[in-house]
This record gives C-alpha cells, structure tokens and sequence, in this order.
C-alpha cells in the first residue's frame, strides 16, 4: 500500500476548487484499488444553507471513495 496526494479540480454545482486530496493505492491481482476520504466545506462550492435548516445540514461534507481499476483477464 503506498500514500500519495492526488492533486485536480474539485467541481460541485458549477464552482470549481483546486484541491490535494490524500489516497491510498494498492496494487493486487484484482487490479489497482485508490481510496480516500476527505472532507469538502460546501461554502467553498457557494452553497448557502438556508437558516431555517442550518441546524440540521452540516456545512463539512465527508467525501469517501474506493476505486479499483480492474486488470483485463
């Protein structure tokens, strides 16, 4: 397993940021697996939450993912 840093551009609802985003690659007979969670401040993508919900909608969502690049047979 190896940690590197991926770095491109984040876009959410038109507003796009640059970000590095910390992974994790793993290299197996399935193929190669890339994981990461991060979290993504939803102001940064200008998302307002409206007052009357702002205590229920977090203002940090948590982004997660897992992707395996399968190798051909």
């Amino acid at each position: 397993m190896h940690e590197v840093r991926a770095k491109g551009t984040l876009t959410i609802r038109g507003e796009a940021q640059e970000r590095v985003i910390p992974c994790t690659v793993e290299v197996s007979t399935e193929g190669i697996r890339v994981r990461s969670r991060f979290e993504v401040p939803v102001a940064d993508h200008g998302i307002r939450i409206p007052r009357v919900v702002q205590q229920k909608v977090a203002a940090v969502v948590q982004v997660e993912l897992d992707l395996l690049f399968a190798a051909k047979p």
